[in-house]
């Protein structure tokens, strides 16, 4: 099954010690919610992230004076309906919010990969090691400079505030497993803060593959005496 963007939304306060948000998922079947955030200062005052009063997992953090962190959720805690995604943290400060969900997502793991980057140029080039063949790449960043254009040589910018802080995606499946990389490009050179992870497809169950068939109609390998299903009996002399 291939991955597919879904829905993103997007909060902030400035200052606040909480956000909340709707986000709409329109699939929930085998699908993943992540959520950016960024708060204005260090250390990490960050408390949680909850949807629809369901605690998220804590996937990965950067901390450049600035923090950064993603959270996650897998299908079995998702709706279909609108529901509230809350951030808070212990302090009352700037912070900002972004949700993205996607389908066909590993139900297994929430991340295949991830990695953080605070790196100074015009163009800055995050690169990942993936696990999984075909994963989508996710990530939230801060520019000092502002986007050029949408902010990524290939790809998708799924949310921004200020042309500054935005979660992008691949967009594509990132095929073979491996090195790859989204390259976040601003208007001058500047600092770009980025986490970025991985998120693998989901696989099927592989089927049988002794199946007996006749004609393409499956049949059952079930012996019997005189018309009577044994199994795998051994002894047979009680049998009348």
């Amino acid at each position: 099954m291939a991955i597919a963007y879904d829905s993103s939304a997007q909060g902030n306060a400035n200052p606040g010690t909480s956000i909340t948000f709707a986000h709409d998922i329109v699939t929930v079947s085998n699908s993943i919610l992540l959520v950016y955030i960024q708060q204005s200062s260090s250390p990490d005052v960050i408390t949680g992230a909850t949807y629809d009063g369901t605690a998220m997992t804590r996937m990965t953090q950067l901390d450049t004076g600035q923090f950064y962190a993603v959270y996650g959720l897998l299908s079995a805690s998702l709706s279909t309906a609108s529901k509230n995604i809350v951030v808070s943290r212990s302090t009352s400060g700037f912070i900002v919010a972004f949700s993205s969900s996607y389908t066909g997502v590993d139900q297994t793991l929430t991340e295949d990969a991830s990695t953080t980057a605070d790196a100074t140029s015009q163009n800055v080039q995050v690169d990942i090691t993936t696990v999984a063949d075909n994963c989508w790449l996710f990530a939230g960043c801060f520019t000092s400079q502002g986007w050029s254009g949408s902010g990524i040589a290939s790809g998708s910018q799924r949310q921004d505030i200020g042309t500054q802080r935005s979660i992008f995606d691949s967009n594509a499946a990132q095929t073979p497993a491996g090195s790859h990389n989204l390259t976040f490009q601003q208007t001058a050179s500047g600092n770009v803060e980025c986490i970025m992870l991985s998120i693998a497809p989901f696989v099927p169950p592989a089927g049988p593959t002794n199946v007996k068939t006749v004609d393409g109609i499956v049949k059952a390998s079930i012996k019997t005496v005189d018309g009577i299903a044994i199994g795998s009996i051994k002894s047979i002399s009680s049998i009348t």
